[in-house]
C-alpha cells in the first residue's frame, strides 16, 4: 500500500514539475507587467529593475487600495504606444495625496523640466486611476494604481 501512495506522489511531483517548467519556458510572464496588461491594457518596457513596491493598505482582501512601484532604467526605456504622455500631473489631488505619503526617495520630483506623465481612469470603474511618471533625468518610473 505504501509503494502505491509513493508512486501516486511522485507521478504527481512529476505532473507539477512539468507544469511549471511549461509555464516558464512558454512566456508565461507571471509578473506585474501582466497585471498591467490585463488591468489596463498597457505594458511597461522591458530592461527595468525594480526597485521599490509599496501596497496600502498592505492587506487588502477584495484588492481594493493603492499600489505603488519604483522602476530603475539604465537605458531609455521604449514606453507602449498607448501611453500619451503629458508634462503635468494636472493637480491631481489623489495622485498627490498617495505620493505625498512615500519615502521621499522613491516619490517623483514633479517640479523638474524632464519629469512625464501618463494618466487613465478604469473602464468599469472611474473611480480606478492609473499614473505613470517617468523621469528621464534620473530613468526612473513611477507607477501608481489607486482601486475602489
Amino acid at each position: 500500500m505504501k509503494k502505491k501512495y509513493k508512486s501516486v506522489g511522485i507521478i504527481l511531483a512529476a505532473v507539477v514539475l512539468l507544469l511549471a517548467g511549461y509555464l516558464c519556458l512558454s512566456g508565461n510572464d507571471m509578473s506585474y507587467n501582466t497585471a498591467l496588461k490585463a488591468n489596463w491594457e498597457i505594458s511597461l518596457p522591458s530592461g527595468g529593475k525594480e526597485i521599490f513596491v509599496k501596497k496600502i493598505p498592505e492587506e487588502s482582501f477584495n484588492g481594493d487600495g493603492e499600489r505603488y512601484r519604483v522602476y530603475m532604467y539604465d537605458e531609455t526605456p521604449v514606453f507602449d504606444k498607448a501611453m500619451v504622455w503629458s508634462d503635468n500631473v494636472a493637480n491631481e489631488s489623489r495622485f498627490l495625496e498617495i505620493v505625498e505619503n512615500m519615502q521621499p526617495e522613491y516619490a517623483p520630483d514633479l517640479s523638474k523640466d524632464n519629469v512625464r506623465c501618463f494618466h487613465m481612469t478604469g473602464d468599469s470603474d472611474a473611480r480606478n486611476k492609473l499614473w505613470v511618471i517617468y523621469d528621464e533625468d534620473t530613468g526612473l518610473v513611477f507607477v501608481v494604481e489607486d482601486f475602489f
